[in-house]
């Protein structure tokens, strides 16, 4: 299993785009590690699945801003310098997907 995210809106190019996120061992094991150092509340939610809306979508990406600002400056955490900047690299090319929910009410997400 994985968590991947998945997008639906009239405003991508082919009105929908999934991405991987983490393998679920690794989510487990390195995510869910640093989202427990940040005491985060949403990215938690990703190992069993949450819906994303213009209502918690800020949230998520502040959290995820939160993330990589910290394994951007922290690599004395436990988790091996690669695995940090494959992390960072995701969340990267999370948060752009991510804005569209700023851009269409209509945006429809799922992250899990």
């Amino acid at each position: 299993m994985s968590v991947r995210l998945s997008v639906e809106s009239d405003t991508l190019q082919d009105g929908r785009i999934t991405i991987p996120v983490a393998p679920q061992l690794g989510f487990t094991g390195d995510w869910l590690v640093v989202a427990s150092k940040l005491e985060l509340e949403w990215v938690p939610l990703f190992e069993t699945g949450i819906s994303i809306s213009t209502e918690n979508v800020g949230f998520i990406i502040d959290e995820l801003e939160k993330m990589r600002d910290f394994l951007s400056a922290n690599s004395l955490i436990g988790i091996m310098p690669s695995v940090s900047q494959h992390i960072i690299t995701t969340i990267e090319r999370m948060i752009p997907i991510l804005m569209v929910f700023y851009e269409d009410s209509d945006a429809t997400g799922w992250v899990g």
